[in-house]
């Protein structure tokens, strides 16, 4: 494996602010580092890249700005590989060659998007593997004070992965811009700060001295050290709150008759539904804990009601806001059908 880039190379060397610093800054990047996250999104014949970290390792959650989002339903998520020597391979090129060889190892993961909020700047993806390796951030339950040092990590455009720079002077304010399309306007409780933050930054962790994410970098900064604003913590948090558990299922009529059933969760009321011919089919879903459905129906064209019942099996989605369970993401997908008779329609778990 390629080496490395030195720690002490990186923009905004930790080495100016004396011994004691610097050795904090080198413990605080060499601890979280390998939570950072290189985000890949492909829109269109483009690639653009960005950062993000992970925040929740039971879930597999991964933060990001929605400008590096962009509402795709599907990016590619980089953790820091080793490279051997105590550190970790930062060339971008070793990342994009060796994909197969990283996935196998766990360094390389599919994000499914299942939280974002344009006017925060933020999104959550849901990453499909998570390396041993990786560290889980917390957020921090205090502001940083004017005269903190603060902590940026992240992947900037044109250069190596993984690179540190220092944020200082920060101070708590508010972001608003507009936008001819609104959903593209931000407005959102930020953390202006001095920094040489560069594009590919965004989305990524901005630290306290106890490598807590005091919040999100999103825009700004500059060689020498210029403004730079990042969302503030508490936008994270409130995103990170409409997070919940849904039990998802489907059903599909592809029989040539529309049909009439009932669905009920647990001891709830039943609530009817008509399906038409031809391969429709419905998403159902509930965010309380262990429920369960239930199906019934007349299952005949004979005299009659000959009503079956059925308890269905559900998948499991953790999703936030802006997202809701889709059929081909999320659902355990069931479907009407004439038994071997001809007159008798049953439901089946499709395969």
């Amino acid at each position: 494996m390629r080496s490395a880039i030195p720690f002490l190379l990186v923009v905004g060397s930790v080495a100016s602010f004396g011994t004691a610093r610097a050795d904090d800054s080198v413990r605080i990047y060499r601890k979280v580092v390998p939570g950072v996250v290189w985000i890949r999104n492909h829109i269109d014949k483009s690639v653009f890249t960005g950062t993000g970290f992970l925040i929740d390792r039971r879930n597999k959650l991964v933060v990001t700005n929605h400008h590096v989002a962009q509402r795709k339903a599907r990016v590619d998520v980089f953790f820091p590989a080793p490279d051997g020597k105590g550190s970790w391979v930062a060339k971008p090129s070793y990342y994009t060659d060796n994909l197969p060889a990283l996935k196998k190892a766990g360094y390389y993961a599919e994000g499914a998007l299942v939280a974002y909020d344009p006017a925060a700047d933020l999104a959550i993806y849901k990453v499909s593997a998570v390396p041993g390796t990786a560290h889980e951030f917390g957020v921090a339950n205090a502001d940083p004070r004017t005269d903190d040092k603060l902590h940026v990590l992240g992947n900037p455009a044109a250069r190596d992965l993984w690179r540190y720079c220092v944020a200082i002077e920060p101070v708590v304010t508010t972001l608003r811009t507009s936008a001819s399309n609104a959903e593209d306007a931000y407005s959102y409780k930020a953390l202006s700060m001095t920094s040489s933050t560069f594009g590919g930054n965004s989305g990524g962790p901005v630290l306290n001295d106890a490598g807590a994410v005091v919040g999100v970098l999103s825009r700004g900064g500059g060689e020498g050290g210029k403004s730079a604003v990042a969302v503030h913590r508490s936008e994270l948090t409130a995103l990170l709150a409409t997070m919940k558990p849904h039990a998802v299922f489907s059903i599909e009529n592809p029989t040539r008759v529309a049909l009439n059933y009932q669905v009920k969760w647990d001891d709830g009321e039943w609530k009817s539904y008509t399906e038409n011919a031809g391969g429709y089919s419905r998403t159902f879903w509930n965010t309380k804990s262990g429920t369960v459905p239930y199906l019934r129906f007349d299952c005949s064209n004979d005299p009659g009601v000959q009503e079956k019942l059925y308890k269905i099996n559900t998948f499991g989605a953790y999703l936030g806001k802006n997202v809701s369970p889709k059929l081909k993401d999320h659902a355990k997908e069931y479907h009407f059908q004439f038994d071997k008779t001809g007159k008798t329609i049953e439901v089946y778990e499709k395969k």
